[in-house]
């Protein structure tokens, strides 16, 4: 989308100053409020949003994220019904406006509405394909990759990961990651360059 290094410097510029406004579509277990007690309409078009701010910590050995009011960073989510679906779920866009990682999944979990099939966050596991975290290395190619990119000395998640990939990790202890959960990004609107993809 940057045609030019003007754009380029622009777009990277409103990246780093954290101005890009992203959207992300989800599909959520239940049927998500239409109002709510405490609820914005931002947008100006009749439906409402509600705002999920809870702080958030990370456990990087069991690789997520969790609610943390006492020692967790800022996190704020705004999220909004788009429609009911049939099978008791519902289509929602969410507007993060910190990005912690997992954030998304754990602020839907947090207001009882989690990612329909996102078994690590609250979801159904009947909608999920699961498998074990670097079960499927057996050609090593994981392990020759990484093996110069991870510091597992000052790297608490590096020293994980090297030691799944040197086999010392039992696959049980390893935790079950979805193929694919039902949270898409939707559209980056860069402000300053007046452009959304």
């Amino acid at each position: 989308f940057a045609k030019s290094k003007r754009a380029l410097k622009a777009a990277q510029e409103e990246i780093r100053a954290r101005r890009v406004r992203k959207t992300y579509l989800a599909r959520v277990q239940g049927r998500f409020p239409t109002t709510f007690e405490e609820s914005t309409d931002p947008e100006g078009d009749g439906r409402e949003s509600i705002t999920v701010n809870a702080a958030l910590g990370f456990d990087n050995k069991a690789y997520r994220a969790f609610v943390d009011t006492a020692n967790g960073r800022e996190a704020s989510t705004r999220i909004r019904l788009l429609r009911h679906l049939e099978d008791n779920t519902s289509l929602v866009l969410c507007h993060p406006k910190t990005g912690r990682q997992h954030q998304i999944r754990v602020h839907l979990q947090h207001i009882g509405f989690p990612i329909a099939n996102d078994v690590m966050y609250g979801g159904d596991s009947a909608d999920s394909a699961l498998t074990r975290a670097y079960s499927n290395d057996t050609l090593n190619t994981l392990k020759t990759v990484m093996n110069d990119r991870l510091n597992p000395e000052t790297c608490p998640r590096c020293e994980w990961a090297r030691d799944v990939l040197a086999g010392e990790v039992p696959e049980s202890d390893r935790p079950l990651v979805s193929q694919g959960i039902w949270l898409h990004s939707f559209s980056y609107e860069f402000p300053a360059l007046n452009r959304t993809f």
